[in-house]
């Protein structure tokens, strides 16, 4: 008998594409004037935020689980680990403008690699379950992504702020490119209004449940490079109420919402194409609206619509900036079908045991109560509209997507 030595040839690969991944994440430079040099001082760049710290986190576990996978020692994972973040940080503080290097960032990364080197034997588990394991894997996920949509609709409600408003029109701020273009006529609500603090009577609590409009006459101006705000309504603290913004060479809209408040992102509509070369919008009257769970921004002659529901949930964890409207769709695909695929999975393993209504259960319980939970009952349960075509067209490529990898698994189970 031959002993064949296990093939490594796929972790090594996969050790390559992450090492790819981790420094196109972490090395790419910033725009941003303000480049921080506090390494010992991880809050000096604008406070914690436990955003960054879960990325940091997430960023490094597939990293210790292909350490895992080629079978090095802990000792060695975590000197590897320890010498990658090292050396981005390094990086980071001499070299990569517009980046921040702190040594928390060197704690959360290598905590996240030896998470991932800890829990690869059990994510490897996951995928070679027995029914009873997929069982509760499958109705785990389900009720997880059920309690996510609940998170998700409550950080998508208004979060106004007792403060006096002010107006901000094309202001000169560091954390924005400035807008080079004209903007005359500004108002809110319909209310002509002017840069500086707003009449009595105009707070944020105002408008706490209500419909939130800026309208703008705008002329034409370049691209930019960083986000670059046209007209906005911000509190005494900075806090951004609502906001029209050229982001690229795309217009966009949002407004302040509970994800703002927990340090997350908020969701921003985008109309794609409407400044730089070849933009026919303008010069025009741009109209950014908030109503009820509704974010909406126009011009003369286009509209762009974005429903705040769960399908968009990624957009309060998202760290980079205002996405475009294809990487939207992209991401909002994955977001949809990879937790879809998951459960159906698990589900395809849970139906090798019981026969009859029970089986007919295992198999497809957990995906109807994903499903009717998330993505109806949550939505209804606040007012807001039900996902479109495509996240159904989503959610339904991730089951087929589930049940095939799942059937494919348990047949080579069986082999064995």
């Amino acid at each position: 008998m031959i002993n064949r030595r296990p093939r490594r040839w796929p972790a090594v690969v996969a050790l390559c594409g992450i090492l790819a991944a981790i420094a196109f994440a972490t090395l790419t430079p910033d725009s941003d004037p303000q480049w921080v040099h506090a390494f010992w001082c991880p809050t000096c760049d604008g406070g914690f935020d436990l955003l960054d710290v879960v990325a940091n986190v997430l960023l490094f576990i597939p990293l210790g689980m292909a350490l895992r996978g080629l079978g090095v020692s802990l000792r060695t994972a975590l000197l590897v680990i320890v010498a990658t973040t090292s050396t981005v940080e390094a990086l980071q503080y001499f070299v990569v403008v517009g980046r921040t290097s702190t040594i928390g960032d060197i704690l959360t990364n290598t905590a996240g690699g030896w998470l991932g080197f800890a829990c690869l034997d059990v994510v490897m588990g996951w995928l070679r379950p027995s029914p009873r394991t997929a069982r509760v894997l499958a109705w785990t996920t389900a009720v997880l992504w059920v309690a996510n949509a609940v998170f998700t609709m409550f950080a998508f409600e208004p979060a106004m702020t007792d403060e006096q408003l002010y107006a901000q029109i094309a202001p000169d701020r560091g954390d924005f490119e400035q807008f080079r273009g004209t903007v005359t006529r500004p108002d809110v609500n319909g209310a002509l209004v002017f840069i500086g603090q707003m009449p009595d009577g105009f707070t944020s609590k105002v408008w706490e449940g209500q419909p939130v409009e800026l309208t703008a006459q705008v002329g034409a101006a370049p691209p930019v490079t960083r986000p670059s705000l046209i007209f906005a309504l911000v509190d005494g603290a900075t806090n951004e109420i609502a906001a029209l913004i050229e982001s690229r060479v795309d217009l966009a809209y949002r407004t302040r919402v509970r994800a703002d408040a927990l340090k997350l992102r908020s969701p921003a509509v985008v109309l794609s194409s409407v400044f730089g070369p070849g933009a026919t919008d303008l010069p025009s009257v741009i109209v950014g609206t908030r109503a009820g769970y509704e974010l909406s921004v126009r011009t003369d002659k286009r509209e762009a619509t974005l429903d705040l529901n769960p399908s968009i949930g990624w957009t309060i964890w998202w760290l980079f900036g205002i996405p475009r409207r294809a990487v939207s769709l992209v991401i909002t695909a994955l977001w949809l079908a990879v937790p879809m695929a998951l459960i159906a999975f698990w589900s395809r393993f849970a139906a090798l045991e019981g026969r009859g209504a029970k089986r007919l259960l295992w198999s497809t319980g957990a995906i109807a109560f994903a499903i009717l939970g998330a993505h109806v009952a949550v939505p209804m349960a606040f007012g807001a509209q039900l996902g479109s075509w495509f996240d159904a067209a989503s959610i339904v490529g991730g089951i087929v997507i589930g049940i095939a990898a799942g059937h494919r698994r348990a047949l080579r189970m069986a082999r064995q």
